[in-house]
């Protein structure tokens, strides 16, 4: 329903806006629905209408045998469709068994390896994703301290806050009044976590 109302919206919203009253505006819905419902195909649908799609669903009559233009004639068989896909599933299990082969060929290769190379690789493969790691730990660690001194200038706003008169309050519902207090500061330096 999101998709379709989504879809209405940006086919109709600058016509609506053109609209001289509701009863227009209703009008134009109302035909859209109508033009949606029984003109429009839908590729989830088979080709067919909304209204077309329900009468087979609900009767077991289908509306068409051309699809975009393409005759039902002129597609293949179930049958032929199930062969094709047996083929398909056949020839990616085929594949499959050829890369677990090849795989297994590479791994024997790296065990045919002196074991104090194999060893010495693997070392450095350890050591480099430990780096990487401990890269990520340095950052968080560096963004968790801007945070928390963040968070500590959130209380001194607080505290300023609680303590200040109605009419500085008033002000602040205006984002740009928030400048002239050094203790609300710290709002210039919370974009970057949201």
């Amino acid at each position: 329903m999101e998709s379709f109302f989504g879809r209405m919206k940006s086919i109709l919203n600058e016509l609506v806006e053109r609209c001289p009253n509701f009863d227009t505006v209703e009008t134009m819905v109302e035909n859209y629905l109508k033009q949606y419902n029984t003109e429009i195909p839908q590729y989830d649908l088979a080709g067919q209408t909304p209204e077309e799609y329900y009468r087979y669903i609900t009767e077991g009559i289908y509306q068409t045998d051309i699809y975009f233009g393409v005759s039902s004639k002129e597609l293949i068989t179930q049958a032929e469709l199930e062969s094709r896909r047996e083929l398909a599933r056949a020839e990616r299990a085929k594949r499959r068994s050829e890369q677990r082969k090849s795989d297994e060929s590479s791994y024997e290769y790296k065990s045919r390896q002196h074991p104090i190379r194999v060893v010495h690789k693997d070392q450095t493969i350890i050591l480099g994703r430990i780096n990487k790691l401990q890269k990520l730990i340095d950052e968080e660690s560096r963004e968790i301290e801007r945070l928390e001194t963040l968070l500590e200038d959130t209380d001194i706003a607080l505290k300023f806050l609680t303590r200040a008169s109605e009419s500085v309050i008033e002000s602040l519902y205006y984002p740009r009044n928030w400048q002239k207090y050094p203790e609300l500061s710290y709002v210039n330096r919370t974009g970057a976590i949201y």
